[in-house]
């Protein structure tokens, strides 16, 4: 856990006393992203965030990217997952043209209040 984000980090398998691991999957994952570019797609500036988000992605059935309007068009440091790693993109407002074109040619439903 890494408070002043209050994000998650770091692997998704445990692996108590030596054991062989307990694996965390999940039905959908909810996915705070720093940035998204249609051709680079989505990115964090923490690499440990940028991993535990890419497995959890890999792991879950549907993802749901939360993300505002301040990261639209916006590359930070470590890119974890193409576009169509979502199922879902949950923001405040309408996606600019590029980015809702984008979403529908990969069948990726957006979700806003408008």
């Amino acid at each position: 856990m890494r408070p002043s984000a209050q994000a998650t980090i770091g692997p998704v398998t445990f692996a108590p006393n030596g054991s062989a691991g307990v694996e965390v999957n999940g039905d959908l994952a909810l996915i705070s992203v720093g940035g998204l570019t249609v051709s680079g797609g989505y990115s964090t500036s923490n690499i440990a965030e940028a991993q535990m988000m890419r497995e959890m992605m890999d792991r879950s059935e549907e993802v749901a990217v939360l993300i505002d309007s301040t990261k639209f068009g916006r590359k930070l440091f470590a890119q974890f997952a193409p576009l169509e790693a979502a199922t879902y993109i949950v923001t405040e407002v309408a996606p600019p043209e590029e980015f809702a074109e984008a979403f529908a040619e990969r069948g990726i439903q957006v979700i806003h209040p408008d």
